[in-house]
């Protein structure tokens, strides 16, 4: 069982982690070298936002050795696995409300 006192920390990890992946995301559409999330890519942004949303979220520890090109991936237990897509999903959910409220605000007509 979770411990409720870590649940103030949680929430604000992910609403950290979310702004930082808004802003990034909203950064990186004014850059023309990166024409990944430009006018012409619909729907880029979005799945740029569930990547992040993703590395922001996953709890496997890798370790890459480049003398003999080894990649070694542990803790990929199915408990973490599901754990970390409930986060992913909790991550994504608050980068969308995040992008709603903030980068995509209705304007005030003046």
């Amino acid at each position: 069982m979770s411990n409720p006192a870590f649940a103030p920390d949680l929430t604000l990890s992910t609403i950290t982690s979310s702004a930082v992946a808004v802003y990034i995301i909203q950064q990186l559409k004014t850059v023309s070298w990166w024409p990944a999330l430009s006018k012409h890519f619909q729907g880029a942004a979005r799945q740029w936002s569930a990547l992040l949303a993703a590395f922001s979220t996953v709890g496997l520890q890798w370790q890459w050795t480049g003398a003999t090109h080894t990649l070694v991936i542990s803790n990929l237990t199915l408990g973490v696995i599901l754990l970390g897509l409930w986060h992913w999903l909790a991550h994504f959910s608050t980068q969308e409300i995040i992008y709603r409220a903030v980068a995509n605000a209705p304007q005030v007509p003046k």
